[in-house]
């Protein structure tokens, strides 16, 4: 059945468009024929068009459905929004600052010179425009937009904003002035309403701070409540172009495409505005040709973008698409809508980017172990967590028996979390302040303090505490005991030249965070202290490229005759007893 299904959704899309295509292509062909009521024709081939394409959709509606319901409830990570809110924000104190050069002015226009938006006639005769009013607006927008930018009081700010942006930048377009920044005022709504200060933001570290008195020093997680606002947003975007698309359509007909009214618009655009002052370096209209084309592209491009946006492949093109008819506008026109093209930032998730350019900057992970018992600890982790966008760092609260040994991280300092904090990064191992410096070098939002950090950093001896299967070396060996321990382990089955091992780094202890005093010497581990019958120890063992940790008891008779017989590239292998005993498997 849903085979059929399938191959009957094929059969729809492959005749519809068809259809679509040879429509197009006879109206075209017909209008060339068509002397009179050119206009009327251009309506009836429009409104066919759009019945072929509603009636495309309704034949189609399972897949339609699915495709506007994966559309709606896809997740998201909260990095796409914050990043979405920070070039909002720039856009309107960008705007606001360029507007002040002639917001002033405007203020001074009679009321009688007032031309009123659609709908806002009313409103405009009861609104007061004056120059106190309108600079007092102004400077609230610019901080309103700052503090917004950083995540400071988000969502009030982005409302705020909004109220006094609709003011402040609408007092030109009152006066018959028509600039292309509503779209940012329509966004600063959208996020007012939307948790846009989850992350990369001032208001993501006050909540991560509480998060982390509760125990919870994680990020949020990707959900569906980061996503929406930005489909709301993709949609406000695709409107923005196809009703300017099918108004153009519409009022002029195919004739704004096949005539000379792109021509007489550069010529009229050019006299009005720049006073025939200024003249593009490519004449376009000199060329008909080009002129049509560049209509019919304009004209695609604007009414094909919505469409576009419910595709995770198509929204690169309709990207694309719009780069290069601004880029055209810029060059003819000197118009960039330089803000609706960074919004385009909104189609597309950033996460896996970021992670990318993480993994291309920093080749080796590194391993952030902090002490989840100190409240302060834990507050600063999580206050971190909400800023890293290149996802470079495991964070391992060391009070975790099982993260911290899933890590491979066998502890070589009888007090390990003395420091609070250790950071490793395959052989270099930083406690304490360091390990923060270390930090900061794999969080962008914290690279202007390494200036600061680095002599604090690069003047302190380095310091382990620590170490994993991976590591060779490490600074501060394990503490001498004297030689007349009660009971010994086997650390490495075979002499490291045979194998290549270094000298094995040990630690047993009940639970890996308090070690007891050991001392390596040959094969041979020493343990200062009995070990007590009944409960359970660890033998952490790491050599290179090996990293082991066994849970054993003293009545199971571990003791000198013991030894890993054999260690596989996954890091398995085999505890076997001395002749006559039983083998036990190694845990890592």
């Amino acid at each position: 059945m849903e085979v059929q299904q399938r191959s009957y959704e094929r059969w729809i899309s492959l005749s519809a468009m068809i259809v679509l295509l040879a429509t197009t292509i006879i109206s075209l062909i017909w209008y060339g024929h068509i002397t009179e009521s050119k206009l009327t024709f251009s309506h009836a081939v429009t409104i066919v068009i759009a019945v072929e394409l509603a009636v495309s959709i309704v034949l189609l509606r399972r897949r339609s459905l699915a495709v506007v319901r994966a559309f709606f409830t896809s997740v998201t990570h909260p990095l796409n929004l914050a990043l979405f809110r920070i070039v909002v924000f720039w856009g309107i104190f960008r705007e606001v600052r360029l507007a002040g050069k002639t917001l002033i002015p405007f203020t001074r226009i009679p009321a009688g010179l007032q031309v009123a938006p659609w709908g806002m006639g009313t409103i405009l005769h009861h609104l007061p425009i004056n120059q106190p009013w309108a600079t007092t607006a102004a400077v609230l927008v610019l901080i309103l937009s700052a503090t917004g930018l950083i995540g400071l009081f988000s969502r009030t700010s982005a409302l705020l904003c909004f109220v006094f942006g609709l003011y402040a930048l609408g007092i030109p377009q009152f006066y018959g002035k028509v600039d292309h920044y509503n779209h940012l005022i329509w966004f600063a709504a959208i996020l007012a309403v939307s948790p846009c200060g989850d992350f990369l933001a001032v208001d993501a570290i006050f909540a991560a701070r509480r998060r982390a008195d509760r125990g919870i020093t994680e990020p949020p997680e990707p959900s569906r409540e980061y996503a929406l606002p930005l489909r709301f947003v993709m949609l406000l975007i695709g409107i923005i172009y196809f009703f300017p698309g099918f108004w153009k359509l519409w009022d002029g007909g195919v004739e704004w495409v096949f005539s000379d009214n792109l021509q007489k618009q550069l010529y009229l655009f050019w006299t009005w505005s720049f006073n025939s002052t200024w003249l593009p370096s490519f004449r376009i209209d000199r060329y008909p040709l080009l002129c049509r084309l560049g209509a019919a592209g304009a004209l695609l491009f604007e009414l094909l973008f919505i469409f576009g946006i419910f595709s995770r492949q198509l929204r690169w093109l309709a990207a694309v698409g719009g780069v290069a008819f601004h880029r055209m506008t810029m060059e003819v026109m000197r118009i960039g809508f330089v803000s609706l093209q960074w919004s385009y930032l909104a189609l597309f998730d950033w996460h896996p980017v970021f992670r990318t350019v993480g993994r291309w900057l920093y080749r080796e992970n590194m391993f952030f172990l902090y002490d989840g018992d100190c409240g302060k600890c834990r507050r600063t982790v999580a206050s971190l967590r909400v800023c890293d966008v290149l996802e470079r760092v495991t964070y391992i609260n060391s009070r975790d028996r099982e993260a911290v040994r899933d890590a491979g991280v066998i502890w070589v300092n009888a007090d390990p979390m003395k420091a609070h904090a250790y950071a490793e990064v395959e052989k270099s191992g930083w406690a304490g302040f360091q390990a923060y410096g270390a930090l900061a070098r794999r969080v962008p939002l914290l690279w202007p303090l390494i200036p600061i950090l680095y002599p604090i950093l690069y003047s302190l001896p380095p310091h382990k505490v620590a170490v994993r299967g991976t590591v060779l070396r490490f600074h501060q060996p394990v503490q001498r005991i004297d030689s007349g321990g009660k009971h010994t382990f086997i650390a490495a089955s075979r002499s490291r030249q045979q194998h290549g091992l270094g000298q094995p780094c040990v630690a047993v202890s009940h639970n890996v965070f308090e070690p007891f005093p050991v001392r390596a010497l040959d094969r041979q581990i020493h343990i200062e202290q009995p070990l007590s019958q009944g409960e359970s120890y660890a033998l952490g063992v790491a050599v290179s490229r090996v990293c082991m940790q066994v849970l054993m008891k003293p009545q199971h008779g571990v003791g000198a005759g013991t030894r890993t017989v054999e260690v596989d590239h996954g890091r398995q292998g085999i505890l076997e007893q001395s002749p006559g005993g039983s083998s036990k498997s190694v845990i890592r």
